[in-house]
């Protein structure tokens, strides 16, 4: 009986720790593919930077220089960036993982 709940216990931490994660990341990139619309700054995983120019079901063009259009895959858009070309999510999460400045002088006493 003991052999079963440890098996069952290393089976609940591998889908909390690997599997649940991945479905919630692959959630996000399906919904940040179905929310592109036209004019959004995107990245490709191949690191190509373009504009959204124009859209259909499995594919989307992008202007990636003056009057230079590309066709790719829907699914290899990477995220969705500012006009500057950084993430705004990426940057929003290191602002909330930064500490706040701490004092570094500290009273150690005795000396």
């Amino acid at each position: 009986m003991e052999n079963i709940a440890l098996i069952a216990g290393l089976v609940a931490l591998v889908y909390f720790m690997q599997i649940r994660p991945q479905q919630k990341t692959r959630k996000a990139h399906e919904d940040m593919l179905k929310g592109l619309i036209k004019g959004n700054h995107i990245i490709a995983l191949g690191g190509l930077h373009g504009i959204v120019f124009s859209l259909t079901d499995d594919m989307v063009t992008i202007e990636i220089a003056s009057g230079v259009y590309v066709q790719i895959n829907r699914g290899c858009i990477d995220r969705v960036v500012g006009e500057d070309g950084e993430d705004a999510n990426k940057n929003a999460e290191i602002e909330e993982t930064q500490p706040e400045d701490e004092d570094t002088n500290t009273d150690r006493g005795g000396k």
